[in-house]
């Protein structure tokens, strides 16, 4: 049996850019986000969940 082992090299900028987007994606999860719009994803998330079950 053989097993694929890719190839690839991660770059310093590659590695930069990895390094600032979890860095970033940290700050979004901790950003509480204002009661409105909690209100209005729930919302949209309702309307969204009706529509996919009409057209199912």
């Amino acid at each position: 049996m053989t097993f694929w082992h890719p190839t690839y090299t991660i770059t310093p900028a590659t590695a930069a850019a990895l390094m600032q987007i979890e860095a970033d994606r940290t700050v979004v999860e901790q950003t509480p986000l204002p009661l409105a719009v909690q209100e209005e994803l729930r919302r949209r998330a309702r309307d969204l969940a009706a529509t996919k079950a009409d057209f199912g």
